[in-house]
């Protein structure tokens, strides 16, 4: 039912109502006799009737009509704080009913474009945060300026740029912050780009930092028009550039220097192919010359060998005679005048094999002649060789062959014995008292070959230090004494460090050694196939001739031997 029928239906009922109960009161009175106590009644029950409609006008009024309101108010307060109502209580089937649906509806439509925009929002916010982000990340910051030039918007890398905070920008004009030399330059590329309604790119400008530092930044942007048409302000990114103009600017100094040095490095190929062609000259020159050299080596070495020949078998034959003179009835004088000239003779051909060796060597014509031989045979022979110095001078020459060291050895038993021998000589010689000791050691590398190391120490004036770096030099004398006083030729520890090295070994010496002087050499040698199998087990005392022993095997420990090597 419509609520305007209602109310007039209200009205209606009311109206007759009243005026049946005003019809019956007046008739009432019209039969009785009106006394002063009947109207008091009659008025009272007058009021009463007044009463009642009124009554019953209120609440007919609040049940249709205010009661539908206030549950619209209110479904439109909860609807403002909470964006929706499920639904509102009115089903008086009227206007506020329709009302009620329509509201409700309404509400549903309103909350679900109420979350859309808040969903728009949030995708716009989260858009913004990542364009943030993406410039930040990038090292850029974005800006918005008014066609006058005023700051309107920056990110927080802006801050970065010029050394003052966004607040701070904010209303200002970009020229304040740039040198004069730019600021003319973007007053025109924006005055274009106004003009033009087109974008500009990577404008470099020069900015004043806070510090007063210049700090260079690329800038990029475009006009954001209005809707009728005009710049309403500029909007683009910038980027600080000031370490990549510092690089392009060294790099331009390079590359003018480059030029420069292009230049002349222009003018100098002529003669760089005036010089490589004396260089292609000069290697043909040396290679002649090497090979020059190589054949006056081999005739040097000729030449001498020839010499040696043609001079020691006379020198033989007068040392033979000598040593026939030895035998005959000379007296004392005459007998020191022969062993003067015997040892003379020996010296020179000392001196000459020598030199035929330094030459053989230098020429890389000397050749290892490999053969088997037994160690302790060979060191019985050099040994037994130098007894007759040794027991001149009064030293006592001591040999020690560690125990599984007497075996049979295969490689060049005469260049060790020539190493050796030039060792002990020296010893002999540059030592006036006291002893000589010579340690043998032959350790097994592996299943084949064998390192033969030998030592030899003295009680000698020892060495100098200052010299002692030098002593495997040719012509070098050991202690700085020459042959004008011992007979040395200078060749003699050079000859055994090539010998040495073309064993595959090496010599050296100890200068740590201090009750004289210590040097040492190892080869490597093959162990012999005829080697015998059975070792001894303790050392082995070399024994000469029945005469004077001029050394004696000690029985001193292998082990420390091999600690002070």
């Amino acid at each position: 039912m419509r609520l305007d029928t209602k109310i007039i239906a209200i009205l209606l009922l009311l109206i007759v109502l009243d005026t049946l109960l005003g019809g019956a009161f007046y008739f009432f009175r019209a039969q009785i006799k009106i006394d002063h106590e009947l109207k008091i009644h009659s008025t009272v029950i007058l009021v009463l009737i007044v009463g009642v409609n009124i009554g019953l006008i209120y609440y007919l009024t609040k049940e249709i009509i205010i009661g539908p309101i206030q549950k619209l108010i209110e479904a439109t307060n909860r609807m403002a704080s909470n964006g929706s109502v499920d639904f509102i209580d009115i089903t008086t089937n009227d206007e506020f009913d329709q009302l009620a649906r329509s509201l409700e509806s309404s509400s549903v439509a309103i909350h679900a474009y109420y979350q859309k925009i808040q969903s728009s929002q949030q995708a716009l916010h989260y858009s913004e945060e990542r364009f943030h982000d993406v410039t930040d990340a990038a090292g850029e910051y974005i800006w918005e300026i008014t066609p006058e030039g005023l700051f309107r918007f920056l990110t927080s890398r802006a801050e970065d740029t010029y050394g003052r905070k966004i607040d701070f920008l904010l209303g200002k004009s970009i020229y304040e912050f740039i040198q004069a030399e730019g600021r003319d330059n973007l007053k025109k590329i924006l005055r274009e780009s106004s003009q033009g309604k087109r974008s500009f790119k990577d404008i470099e400008v020069p900015t004043v930092h806070r510090n007063g530092l210049v700090i260079w930044q690329k800038i990029s942007g475009l006009p954001v028009l209005n809707e009728q048409g005009d710049v309403a302000l500029f909007r683009g990114v910038g980027l600080e550039i000031t370490d990549y103009k510092m690089v392009s600017k060294r790099l331009e100094e390079k590359e003018w220097s480059l030029n420069q040095l292009s230049c002349q490095l222009s003018e100098s190929d002529a003669e760089c192919r005036s010089l490589k062609k004396q260089v292609v000259q000069l290697g043909d020159d040396l290679k002649t010359a090497e090979e020059s050299l190589e054949s006056t080596k081999l005739s040097k070495a000729n030449f001498l060998k020839n010499v040696n020949h043609e001079i020691s078998t006379p020198l033989t034959n007068i040392n033979a005679m000598f040593e026939l003179m030895k035998s005959t009835s000379l007296n004392s004088e005459q007998k020191k005048y022969v062993a003067i000239a015997s040892e003379s003779i020996a010296t020179l051909l000392n001196v000459m094999n020598d030199a035929i060796d330094h030459t053989k060597l230098e020429a890389k014509l000397l050749k290892l002649q490999i053969e088997d031989f037994k160690l302790d045979e060979l060191i019985q022979k050099i040994v037994t060789a130098k007894r007759p110095k040794a027991q001149e001078k009064k030293l006592k020459l001591t040999v020690k062959i560690a125990d599984d060291s007497l075996v049979s050895l295969s490689g060049d038993p005469i260049r060790i014995k020539q190493v050796l021998d030039n060792l002990l000589s020296n010893a002999i010689k540059f030592t006036a008292q006291g002893a000589i000791d010579l340690i043998v050691i032959a350790e097994a590398r592996d299943d084949s070959s064998v390192l033969l190391k030998c030592i030899v120490r003295d009680t000698g004036v020892g060495i100098d230090p200052k010299l002692a770096q030098n002593l495997f030099d040719h012509f070098s004398y050991q202690n700085g004494i020459g042959n004008e006083t011992m007979g040395s030729t200078g060749l003699g520890l050079s000859i055994s460090k090539e010998l040495c090295e073309l064993m595959g070994g090496q010599i050296g010496y100890n200068p740590e050694y201090e009750n004289g002087s210590e040097f040492w050499f190892e080869v490597v040698c093959e162990q012999s196939k005829k080697a015998s199998q059975g070792k001894e087990k303790k050392s082995k005392e070399i024994r000469l001739p029945a005469e004077e022993p001029a050394y004696v095997a000690t029985e001193d420990s292998t082990e420390d031997y091999g600690q002070r090597l």
